[in-house]
Protein backbone atom coordinates (compact mmCIF):
# COMPACT_ATOMS: atom_id res chain seq x y z
CA UNK A 1 0.00 0.00 0.00
CA UNK A 2 1.37 3.51 -1.22
CA UNK A 3 2.28 5.63 2.28
CA UNK A 4 -0.23 8.50 0.61
CA UNK A 5 -3.30 6.05 0.74
CA UNK A 6 -2.74 5.05 4.01
CA UNK A 7 -2.53 8.41 5.01
CA UNK A 8 -5.30 9.32 3.26
CA UNK A 9 -6.90 6.45 5.16
CA UNK A 10 -5.80 6.76 8.60
CA UNK A 11 -6.46 11.22 8.26
CA UNK A 12 -10.30 10.18 6.85
CA UNK A 13 -10.82 7.17 9.54
CA UNK A 14 -9.03 9.45 12.60
CA UNK A 15 -10.21 13.14 11.23
CA UNK A 16 -8.50 14.95 14.48
CA UNK A 17 -5.19 13.10 14.41
CA UNK A 18 -2.04 13.85 12.97
CA UNK A 19 -0.59 11.07 11.54
CA UNK A 20 3.24 10.39 10.61
CA UNK A 21 4.25 7.47 8.48
CA UNK A 22 7.24 6.45 7.54
CA UNK A 23 8.84 3.28 6.02
CA UNK A 24 9.69 1.11 3.07
CA UNK A 25 9.55 -2.49 1.27
CA UNK A 26 6.13 -2.66 2.22
CA UNK A 27 6.79 -2.29 6.39
CA UNK A 28 4.85 0.81 7.79
CA UNK A 29 5.90 3.04 11.01
CA UNK A 30 3.24 5.25 12.30
CA UNK A 31 3.40 7.41 14.87
CA UNK A 32 -0.22 8.98 15.66
CA UNK A 33 -1.41 11.71 17.55
CA UNK A 34 -5.15 12.46 18.51
CA UNK A 35 -6.82 14.15 20.79
CA UNK A 36 -9.70 10.96 20.52
CA UNK A 37 -7.12 9.15 22.90
CA UNK A 38 -7.40 11.18 25.84
CA UNK A 39 -8.49 8.94 28.50
CA UNK A 40 -8.27 5.40 26.57
CA UNK A 41 -5.84 2.78 27.44
CA UNK A 42 -2.82 2.08 24.83
CA UNK A 43 -4.58 -0.95 23.59
CA UNK A 44 -8.18 1.43 23.17
CA UNK A 45 -6.13 3.45 20.74
CA UNK A 46 -4.73 1.15 18.91
CA UNK A 47 -8.01 -0.59 18.39
CA UNK A 48 -9.39 2.18 16.97
CA UNK A 49 -6.47 2.81 14.68
CA UNK A 50 -7.12 -1.03 13.50
CA UNK A 51 -10.66 -0.24 12.95
CA UNK A 52 -10.00 2.21 10.28
CA UNK A 53 -6.86 -0.28 9.13
CA UNK A 54 -9.08 -3.96 9.55
CA UNK A 55 -10.10 -4.20 5.76
CA UNK A 56 -6.59 -3.37 4.35
CA UNK A 57 -4.81 -5.53 6.79
CA UNK A 58 -7.88 -8.00 6.27
CA UNK A 59 -7.26 -7.85 2.33
CA UNK A 60 -3.09 -8.52 2.39
CA UNK A 61 -3.25 -4.69 1.07
CA UNK A 62 -1.06 -3.48 4.50
CA UNK A 63 1.18 -6.00 5.22
CA UNK A 64 3.15 -5.04 7.80
CA UNK A 65 2.44 -2.00 10.22
CA UNK A 66 3.66 -1.35 13.59
CA UNK A 67 2.34 2.37 15.68
CA UNK A 68 2.68 4.09 18.41
CA UNK A 69 -0.51 6.39 19.75
CA UNK A 70 0.00 9.22 22.10
CA UNK A 71 -2.36 12.23 22.70
CA UNK A 72 -0.98 15.32 22.16
CA UNK A 73 -0.01 16.01 25.36
CA UNK A 74 2.45 12.35 25.67
CA UNK A 75 3.76 13.59 22.22
CA UNK A 76 4.32 17.51 23.45
CA UNK A 77 6.63 15.63 26.46
CA UNK A 78 8.23 13.58 24.31
CA UNK A 79 9.16 16.45 22.31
Amino acid sequence: MKMAALKKLLEEGLPDATILLEGDNGYVNAVIISPSFIGQSKVKQQQKVYEVLNKVILDGTLHAFSMKTYTPEEWEQLQ
